[in-house]
């Protein structure tokens, strides 16, 4: 490591250089507002292992962490993690250039006074298959604080196909009161992959991924409005999510429905199924897959803005379950 700082106060470091270092700065311990403005991190080859290196890194250290971290016009080059960080009381990071990440961009346990990450360019490249832009790691217990993801461009290189696991964002569990707004994300296999409540997901654009966002059965009480959706948006219907008026392909949902004995048909409405009415003026996809051993012939479906509608050519004898998914554009 280049710097390692431990009992700081009001530490200030301007127009500094590290370079050929496996941690460019580890701040150890209690460090009161710790400040790194237009200084380069550059992970050069020095060692093995660059997935584990860091740029800038916090730990807790003998049971206390930091309680400030500002990083602003910086440059982290080369490293597994650019910006790793523990458990801090406050920390924001602005108009930096997180470039050539090998793991992840940046990796963030607890904030739990709030923080923000600005109009800054993040860049990951091919090598573990598991890449995130911003990674908010899942915490055992709730914490809500209000976190922004303002105004940044995330991108994957694309020399390989991404897999499942490889996020833009990443939020894990227990993780409230995030705001992503008017970002751009690129080339991962899902631009945002969210799992916890009162997350608001506004004014974003995509493309090049398999998935625009995907909301798990944790995620309640989250509102996704004004975004520029390149491709589908998987929501467990479970979720109760407020969606707003978005850009391209609006939601898909996946349920299953009975189809009772002796009818070719079922209709249900998204209020019985536990979901918001689809936008007005959207366009549907129906598929349905017979999952029991039935023969039911072809199998055909229709939606609306309040229902939807599956018909099969033959009626079965007895009560068969139809797997359904619904994409509206």
């Amino acid at each position: 490591e280049a710097w390692r700082l431990t009992g700081t106060w009001n530490a200030e470091f301007r127009k500094c250089e590290t370079i050929n270092c496996f941690h460019g700065a580890i701040i150890a311990g209690r460090n009161v507002h710790t400040v790194f403005n237009t200084c380069n991190f550059v992970r050069g080859a020095t060692g093995s292992g660059t997935g584990i290196s860091t740029g800038i890194q916090q730990v807790i250290a003998g049971g206390v962490r930091a309680e400030d971290i500002q990083v602003k016009n910086c440059l982290l080059f080369g490293f597994g993690y650019a910006l790793d960080i523990a458990n801090v009381l406050v920390m924001h990071a602005e108009g930096c250039d997180f470039d050539f990440c090998v793991n992840t961009c940046v990796r963030i346990v607890i904030v739990d006074g709030g923080g923000s990450i600005k109009s800054s360019w993040l860049y990951i490249v091919d090598a573990t298959n598991t890449e995130t832009g911003i990674d908010f790691i899942g915490i055992g217990s709730d914490l809500q604080s209000k976190f922004i993801v303002f105004g940044n461009y995330i991108e994957k290189a694309t020399n390989t196909s991404p897999l499942v696991g490889m996020d833009g964002i990443f939020v894990g569990v227990n993780r409230r009161g995030l705001e992503i707004d008017k970002n751009t994300i690129v080339n991962f296999h899902t631009s945002a992959n969210i799992t916890s409540p009162n997350v608001k997901y506004t004014n974003n654009k995509d493309k090049g991924m398999t998935t625009s966002l995907s909301i798990s059965e944790f995620a309640n009480r989250c509102y996704v409005h004004g975004n520029e959706f390149a491709g589908p948006v998987n929501r467990h219907p479970n979720a109760s999510v407020i969606f707003g008026t978005n850009e391209g392909v609006t939601t898909k949902e996946v349920f299953t429905v009975t189809l009772v004995a002796g009818n070719a048909s079922v209709t249900t409405t998204w209020a019985a199924l536990g979901l918001p009415n689809a936008p007005a003026n959207s366009s549907f996809s129906v598929s349905a897959n017979n999952i029991t051993t039935t023969n039911l012939g072809w199998m055909r479906g229709r939606a609306s803005a309040t229902s939807v509608t599956v018909e099969v050519e033959t009626a079965p004898a007895g009560n068969t379950q139809l797997d359904v998914t619904v994409t509206a554009f």
